[in-house]
């Protein structure tokens, strides 16, 4: 598909080995491009509910990319095998505007990225989700290479994978809605450059023991005065680690200012001690905290 060019789904599935398209209009409603791999794709306005399926039968090592400027007006979901060590990025180039409820997923073991430019700075105007979900291993990089993001609605981040190389990372963004984390080993990673930012509450769920970090090699991660964590109260975390380096919990150093609570365990005290909370380099409390976890580092 080229400039001016447009198709209609009409909420069917279509199954093509090489998807290509710059500067054109897809009406999806409902409708399903299942391709091999993307070739450029580009510039492109996408109406009505879509599904993008990448490589779903694993049959091909080179998948090609997607290099950016591309609006999604409705809800969006990508659905990426990247194969055992293969890669895939989605907004390569320059940012991508997601305007709908945007799904991410990794079926998987390789590397699927999302904003790998410094020049792509994607925009989640809705709910997004980045979902690693293969059976054993997969990686998931967001706003690698100088990419950033930027989330208006809540994040999900999921790991369903059982491999301790497992990973999400997100690199840099700013989040203006609550994000919820779900693993259940490996490691969740984010703000490892620049500066992300966090507006409300974030939401753990550590099935496993993964490591959850924020802040790491030149990254800096601000938690607003509306922002603080809970740990599932339905998932108690026995095992894991999270961790915090060039962070600054902002706030009232008031004593009546209901102190940040960073609880890392919901029982009284793990029967086998495996849960820690880890301090490095450069932390900044501007209000009362309360830490509490089998060991504090």
């Amino acid at each position: 598909m080229d400039w001016g060019s447009a198709i209609n789904l009409d909420g069917k599935t279509v199954t093509v080995w090489m998807f290509s398209t710059t500067g054109a209009t897809v009406i999806a409603n409902g409708g399903t491009i299942d391709a091999v791999r993307t070739g450029a794709y580009q510039a492109t306005t996408f109406r009505g509910n879509f599904t993008l399926k990448i490589n779903r039968e694993e049959t091909n090592n080179y998948l090609g990319a997607q290099y950016g400027a591309n609006t999604y007006e409705n809800d969006f979901k990508l659905v990426c095998h990247t194969g055992n060590w293969t890669t895939y990025g989605i907004s390569n180039q320059v940012g991508d505007l997601f305007l709908g409820e945007t799904t991410i997923q990794n079926i998987g073991s390789g590397w699927l990225m999302v904003a790998t430019n410094p020049s792509s700075n994607a925009t989640f105007k809705n709910d997004v989700t980045f979902h690693n979900a293969h059976n054993y291993e997969g990686r998931i990089q967001v706003g690698v290479y100088g990419g950033k993001i930027q989330c208006e609605k809540r994040v999900f981040i999921k790991d369903e994978t059982v491999s301790w190389g497992s990973y999400i990372t997100i690199t840099e963004g700013r989040f203006d809605d609550e994000v919820n984390i779900d693993a259940k080993v490996g490691v969740i990673g984010i703000g490892s450059q620049n500066t992300t930012t966090f507006k409300k509450n974030i939401n753990i769920t550590n099935r496993n023991g993964c490591v959850v970090e924020f802040g790491s090699h030149s990254g800096q991660v601000v938690f607003e005065k509306g922002s603080s964590f809970a740990i599932s109260s339905s998932v108690p975390m026995t095992r894991g680690q999270l961790k915090f380096q060039r962070c600054t919990f902002e706030g009232d150093a008031s004593t009546t200012t209901t102190p940040l609570l960073l609880q890392v365990d919901n029982v009284p005290f793990s029967s086998s001690p495996t849960t820690y909370i880890i301090l490095g380099d450069q932390i900044t409390f501007q209000r009362p905290v309360k830490i509490r976890a089998d060991y504090i580092y």
